[in-house]
């Protein structure tokens, strides 16, 4: 009984030192700046190794054929220094994310070993994109004219928002108003319940509006009258203004 004892013993130290298998992957952390986004979000991702390596990473939407998000440029890590890849906008789909990389740091080695550590980011889809009209898109000052929109179903929120407000304001109902002359472009958004955004922009020009100072000028009865008014003087004549003359009126003397 003594010796069966030692031995189960034995094998009992083996099988807990076999539970740190773990130790097969180099990741000490692998995360990202979010776990879930909408279609084309930026994210970074944020690994630090628990060795010096050579690596890249790895993308996945089915977990079984992975691509190298830098193709085969390849980056160096300390060992429990962390490094990032930022800006990545290019996931439409679930996707997991996994790094492959090598020890061997002499020329032209590349990584080829795939660590067993993963992280997924769960990626929403936009929504259906919305479309503005508008009977004009060029109006003059102090003139209004309404947007109309084309809204797909599941939206909690839609705004509307002009570039440039020094020259144009719009309205929560899609309402513009031209205030001075210049262009500005008008977007609507909408967004569904995930947070998702899809949008639709148009450019609107807002014309100034002519004015022309009333005037007082004798006349001779039979004789042409021709006047042109011109900018200045307090008038304000945009080109290819067009006239539309009232008949005066008149004081005999």
């Amino acid at each position: 009984m003594r010796r069966l004892f030692n031995l189960l013993v034995f094998f009992s130290c083996i099988l807990v030192a076999s539970k740190s298998y773990s130790q097969s992957s180099v990741v000490y952390e692998l995360r990202t700046s979010a776990t879930t986004i909408c279609k084309n979000q930026p994210i970074t991702i944020f690994m630090t190794p628990s060795q010096n390596i050579r690596y890249v990473f790895e993308l996945s939407e089915d977990g079984v054929n992975w691509v190298s998000y830098t193709g085969n440029f390849y980056s160096d890590a300390q060992a429990y220094v962390e490094v990032s890849q930022p800006g990545i906008t290019s996931l439409t789909a679930n996707t997991q994310i996994r790094v492959r990389y090598t020890t061997n740091f002499s020329s032209g080695s590349l990584p080829n070993i795939s660590d067993p550590t993963t992280v997924s980011v769960t990626v929403n889809p936009l929504p259906a994109q919305p479309t503005i009209s508008a009977s004009t898109y060029a109006i003059c000052q102090n003139q209004d004219i309404a947007f109309s929109s084309n809204t797909p179903g599941g939206i909690v929120s839609t705004t509307w928002t002009s570039s440039n407000i020094n020259y144009a304001t719009v309205g929560s109902t899609g309402i513009v108003h031209g205030l001075s002359q210049g262009n500005s472009i008008i977007t609507y958004t909408i967004t569904d319940a995930n947070g998702c955004q899809s949008k639709d922009a148009k450019p609107i020009t807002v014309n100034p509006t002519p004015s022309i100072a009333s005037f007082t000028e004798a006349v001779c009865t039979g004789v042409p009258y021709t006047r042109v008014p011109n900018s200045g003087g307090g008038n304000f004549i945009p080109p290819n203004t067009s006239y539309t003359w009232p008949l005066p009126t008149a004081t005999a003397t």
